[in-house]
């Protein structure tokens, strides 16, 4: 089963959930090898692919300290940059 259709199925169901970890930071823009998906329970009213906005993913990945973790966070940031820059 790939990613798709496990959130079409969590749409389907009406699964309220936020995507976290790895796979947020691949939607975000940054290409990172992941082969699980975080996701989160929580109450969400309209989006369609719910994914935890880039500011709170940066602090969540800085919190945890890991290696792999804080070069997201770097890759993270430059999307930021690459953004207020209007790239």
């Amino acid at each position: 089963m790939n990613y798709y259709e496990i959130f079409k199925r969590f749409n389907e169901l009406k699964i309220d959930y936020l995507i976290v970890g790895g796979l947020a930071v691949n939607l975000h823009g940054v290409p990172r090898m992941t082969y699980d998906i975080d996701a989160i329970y929580v109450k969400i009213s309209e989006e369609k692919l719910p994914v935890i906005n880039i500011h709170d993913l940066i602090l969540i990945k800085l919190e945890t300290g890991r290696k792999q973790d804080l070069a997201d966070v770097e890759s993270l940031k430059k999307i930021l940059e690459l953004k207020s820059n209007g790239q």
